[in-house]
């Protein structure tokens, strides 16, 4: 049986944070930790009484004596110094120039040539674990800066506008918002940012807060859309267009992939029927439920397959003639919501 790797570890790894840490590796997917994690170590330098520079470098880029020079050099004014290699597996990677390039940092960090006024950060979203590793926990700090889930999200909403916006949000409120931004820790504090401003100090961030303020996800205009589409109701599919694009400052692109992909699945199931397929089996090829195996229902059987292909084939030119400037997208989506509803008629 395969020898499993060590398991990743979240939680930190080596030193606290602060001016004893002569480097810190902060690497995982979530960018917005990543910058966090560095604030936190300046935040502890400034308050053991240093006065901290921060220089970054891009790790694509940049030279292992670039780096190097910049960690053992001080101008007249000495300070402290925070040096970060930004995508650091790009620097310490292996080239044809330089088959030890890893083996070299490792020298540099284990046998002390970061001074004690310098902190070497490596930041990076993806990584190879390797000795260098080790060597770091020796004498700073290792921190995973991975994407959270929705539920560690929603945690993270709750525990930032109770500690950092002196505000709070309900429970219902936390939900709504993940739902629409999605686990994104960036956008997440824009928004908390935006709505503990609307509601005060001491203020609750309610639904109807979010609602108003917060645009939704790309997914969510997609679902929303479709659901309306889906029941025959022009009227009411064209109002919630008009918001998605004016209120929540939607883009036309995933609206227009959101008609072609209905109208094409619609015409799969017509086709599947017309083979002789029966109307739950050909949804369930065509990955469809809800309100659109709804309108699958009562339309498919009603109406010929070109019906549906000629919808899908008009959807895809709406969003073609959109990204080469040709035509009013919301004009011809609005035609397509009306052609689309005529059938239900």
């Amino acid at each position: 049986m395969a020898k499993r790797g060590p398991k990743k570890s979240r939680g930190p790894q080596g030193l606290p944070p602060g001016p004893a840490c002569r480097a810190a590796l902060y690497v995982g997917k979530e960018a917005y930790l990543r910058r966090a994690r560095v604030e936190a170590l300046r935040a502890a330098i400034e308050a053991a009484g240093e006065e901290v520079e921060v220089l970054t470098f891009d790790g694509t880029t940049a030279t292992l004596g670039d780096v190097f020079d910049e960690c053992t050099s001080f101008g007249l004014l000495q300070q402290y110094k925070i040096v970060i290699v930004d995508n650091a597996e790009a620097w310490v990677k292996k080239t044809e120039e330089d088959d030890k390039r890893r083996k070299r940092v490792e020298t540099f960090i284990k046998e002390g040539h970061v001074p004690d006024s310098v902190t070497l950060v490596l930041r990076s979203e993806t990584w190879r674990a390797g000795n260098l590793d080790k060597i770091i926990a020796s004498v700073g700090v290792i921190h995973r800066c991975d994407e959270v889930s929705e539920g560690e999200a929603r945690s993270w909403v709750t525990k930032r506008c109770e500690q950092r916006l002196n505000c709070s949000i309900k429970r219902e409120a936390a939900d709504l918002l993940v739902s629409r931004t999605g686990p994104d820790l960036a956008r997440l504090a824009s928004e908390l940012d935006k709505l503990s401003a609307s509601v005060g100090a001491g203020g609750v961030i309610g639904s109807d807060d979010v609602v108003s303020l917060v645009g939704v996800s790309a997914e969510e205009e997609v679902w929303l859309i479709q659901s309306l589409l889906a029941r025959g109701n022009a009227e009411a599919t064209i109002a919630k267009l008009h918001d998605l694009l004016t209120v929540s400052r939607a883009s036309p692109v995933p609206l227009c992939w959101a008609y072609a992909d209905m109208f094409r699945k619609l015409a799969l199931i017509a086709e599947l029927v017309a083979s002789g397929q029966a109307m739950g089996s050909a949804c369930r090829a065509a990955k469809v439920w809800g309100p659109t195996q709804d309108a699958a229902t009562r339309l498919v059987g009603r109406h010929p397959v070109r019906a549906f292909t000629d919808l899908a084939a008009a959807a895809v030119e709406v969003d073609s003639r959109g990204k080469s400037g040709r035509g009013d997208q919301v004009l011809a989506l609005e035609v397509l919501t009306v052609r689309f509803a005529r059938l239900f008629g």
